[in-house]
């Protein structure tokens, strides 16, 4: 009787733990990507052309394009940088109606083709490249149009994508065979690597970025499971950041705002200038 109380206790604290952790996970929500470019605003202008979205300039001066809940913003890199292949963060993608015509309307713009597309299953899909190094994985997945996925890689998947959803929360699942995730309606997709990636900070898909209500509460969570915060919580006007490093090494803001990624992405230029001052805006400023 007396191990039977002990093991329901047990048991009771075990599940308020697993309760906790995924109740302060789920309140994460999917924010931006953040791409560096020579050229930010042709940047803009050329992922809203090609992926079908829109060119803004988010608090008026920064450049970036908007796919429904996704944000893109770019930043200025000068000199050599390296492209996002390789990277913790391999790629990222998009779903679109009729794949075959837009890819003959890309390549007679003169977009790089690194892979013509092919079927698997229901899903049609290839690969195209940015002038500025981020590949990019276009699809037509019935399922879900305009921006699909990020594609992350690493020596173990499933780990990977373990550790994402206890930090972020989502649901876990399969795409097709791979491990995968989804958060606010978007995938992010895990393939083995043959050793261990590049981190991508300073390459051309600098990090990606979510959302929580309660940054102070989600980043002390964080500490306790051992995540590695670059950069503590922050206030920056309205907004609140913070960075991590994920154990593959990408690069991943934090962010503290009520308002949708389009608005929040506002104060994103300060921040990133805080955050890492090397990869600012500045013309003057080269990027290692």
């Amino acid at each position: 009787m007396k191990f039977a109380t002990i093991r329901l206790i047990l048991t009771s604290i075990c599940a308020l733990m697993i309760s906790t952790t995924s109740a302060l996970a789920e309140d994460a929500g999917w924010h931006h990507v953040h791409l560096g470019a020579t050229d930010p605003v042709e940047a803009a202008a050329w992922y809203a052309e090609h992926m079908e979205g829109e060119a803004k300039k988010f608090a008026g001066v920064m450049p970036g394009a908007q796919f429904g809940n996704t944000v893109l913003i770019f930043m200025r890199k000068r000199g050599e940088f390296g492209g996002s292949e390789g990277s913790a963060v391999d790629h990222i993608g998009w779903s679109f109606e009729d794949l075959d015509a837009r890819m003959a309307q890309w390549k007679e713009a003169g977009v790089k083709v690194l892979a013509e597309p092919r079927q698997f299953g229901k899903v049609k899909f290839g690969f195209v490249e940015d002038p500025w190094g981020t590949k990019i994985e276009v699809m037509q997945d019935p399922d879900l149009y305009g921006f699909h996925h990020v594609h992350l890689i690493s020596p173990d998947p499933t780990e990977t994508i373990d550790w994402y959803a206890k930090t972020f929360g989502g649901e876990a699942k399969r795409f097709f065979v791979l491990p995968a995730l989804k958060i606010d309606g978007i995938w992010l997709i895990c393939t083995p690597s043959d050793g261990d990636p590049t981190p991508t900070s300073g390459r051309s898909l600098d990090h990606i970025g979510f959302s929580f209500p309660d940054l102070d509460s989600a980043v002390e969570t964080m500490k306790a499971d051992g995540v590695n915060i670059t950069l503590p919580p922050t206030k920056l006007g309205a907004l609140k950041i913070s960075f991590l490093v994920s154990p593959e090494g990408a690069r991943i803001e934090l962010v503290e705002s009520e308002a949708p990624a389009a608005a929040a992405a506002d104060e994103s230029d300060e921040a990133e200038e805080v955050a890492n001052p090397e990869d600012s805006g500045d013309d003057d400023t080269d990027d290692e």
